[in-house]
C-alpha cells in the first residue's frame, strides 16, 4: 500500500514539473517551425550591425530572416538549448531577442511581439508579420 502512495506522489510531482517547465516555456520546442527548416539563404545572415554579444548564446547559422516592421529586421533562429528565438534588430543598432517554446511574447518598451508554432496562432490577430510572428501590445512598467 505504501508503495503505491509513493508511486502516485511521484507521478503527480512528474506530471506538476512537466506542466509547469512547459508553460514557462523553459522546455525546447519539438518542432512546430518549419521555418527554420527551409535552406538559409542570403537574407537570412544576420546583420552586420549586431554585436557579437547579441548572439553569445544563440545558433547564428540557424537564423532565418521573418519579416520587417516598424523599422525592425525580426529573424526567428534557436538557442544553444534548441528553444525557438526571436531576435529584433532595429536602427541604430538596437536588438532585442527572447526565447521559449511554442508560444511566447518578447519585447521592448516601444513594442512587443508574440511567437506561435505552425498552426497554433490565435484565429484573430490582425498585425501578422509572418505565419509565426505577431505585434501586439508593449508591456507598459
Amino acid at each position: 500500500m505504501a508503495a503505491t502512495a509513493t508511486t502516485k506522489s511521484l507521478c503527480t510531482i512528474t506530471l506538476l514539473t512537466s506542466a509547469a517547465l512547459t508553460l514557462t516555456g523553459c522546455v525546447p520546442s519539438a518542432g512546430g517551425f518549419s521555418v527554420l527548416d527551409e535552406p538559409a539563404d542570403a537574407s537570412d545572415r544576420l546583420p552586420a550591425g549586431l554585436p557579437s554579444d547579441a548572439t553569445e548564446n544563440l545558433d547564428a547559422g540557424s537564423a532565418r530572416f521573418v519579416g520587417e516592421d516598424q523599422g525592425n529586421q525580426l529573424y526567428l533562429l534557436r538557442n544553444q538549448e534548441k528553444s525557438v528565438c526571436l531576435l529584433v534588430y532595429g536602427p541604430p543598432e538596437e536588438w532585442f531577442a527572447g526565447c521559449g517554446g511554442d508560444h511566447f511574447r518578447t519585447g521592448s518598451s516601444s513594442v512587443a511581439y508574440e511567437v506561435w508554432a505552425d498552426g497554433r496562432a490565435p484565429s484573430e490577430q490582425p498585425n501578422q508579420v509572418s505565419p509565426n510572428v505577431y505585434v501586439v501590445e508593449p508591456v507598459q512598467p
